[in-house]
């Protein structure tokens, strides 16, 4: 898969001004979701979910999350995610955020599990448990 991360996030990692927006990846509750495969990433200005507002065609509850995340050697790395009875029109790309109370910041976009939803679970399986490289 195809991975970037918007440029919000990676800033937040070396500023130290992060608050609120800072993202513990072991710890924070990290969540993926489907987003239509024509949203076009803007990956210096969009720095939270409410960009992608009408790039879904499922509801955002409908997201996933990662289960069993650690950091490793540079590395987020986690269990296979399931997107449970996944209906939705189109094919779609995926999206990683953290799930914020006021404001949820985009880390990362993949756009090459291109998947076509038909109402069964979608189990994304991350190539050796890596979810994202910093390297």
């Amino acid at each position: 898969m195809a991975q970037n991360f918007f440029r919000f996030w990676q800033s937040k990692l070396i500023d130290g001004t992060n608050g609120d927006l800072r993202v513990d990846w072991e710890f924070d509750d990290i969540r993926l979701l489907l987003v239509d495969s024509s949203y076009s990433p803007d990956f210096t200005n969009h720095t939270n979910l409410s960009f992608l507002a009408g790039q879904f065609n499922t509801d955002p509850s409908h997201d996933t999350g990662v289960s069993g995340r650690a950091v490793s050697d540079g590395r987020g790395v986690g269990a296979q995610s399931t997107f449970a009875n996944a209906v939705a029109d189109g094919t779609k790309n995926l999206v990683c955020y953290k799930l914020g109370a006021g404001v949820s910041p985009l880390i990362a976009y993949w756009d090459s599990p291109v998947v076509n939803p038909n109402g069964g679970s979608i189990v994304i399986l991350w190539s050796g448990s890596i979810v994202f490289s910093l390297h």
